[in-house]
């Protein structure tokens, strides 16, 4: 787990790199991790945008600058998380590689995808 700690709009120091990120990267971070922090506890379908806002301390103005509606950050989440990190494992002889990094991403994030489904 990766601690981040704000200096600038623009600096990010990531465990002990500082890495330059833009304040929309980190706004869209945020929302994830207060999203994702909820669903530990509630499925997503009792979410609503003014608990996530309140939750990440940030207005329902800036939510919907980012992100449609949260089953677009939802999107946004496992596109970053979970599909991005499968572009390395696509060729015939790393695909079982692939495999298994998105079932120890579920694994890993047990909740959060149980408490995506609608039921």
């Amino acid at each position: 787990m990766s601690v981040y700690l704000l200096v600038h709009t623009s600096k990010l120091i990531q465990n002990d790199e500082v890495n330059v990120v833009s304040a929309s990267h980190l706004t869209k971070h945020a929302l994830a991790h207060s999203l994702k922090s909820l669903m530990e506890h509630t499925p997503l379908n009792k979410i609503t945008v003014k608990h996530l806002v309140d939750h990440c301390g940030v207005n329902r103005q800036t939510f919907y600058y980012h992100f449609q509606d949260i089953y677009a950050l939802l999107g946004w989440i496992y596109q970053t998380e979970a599909v991005e990190s499968l572009t390395e494992y696509r060729s015939y002889s790393t695909w079982t590689d692939g495999f298994h990094k998105i079932f120890c991403y579920i694994e890993n994030n047990k909740t959060f995808c149980i408490n995506t489904s609608t039921r």
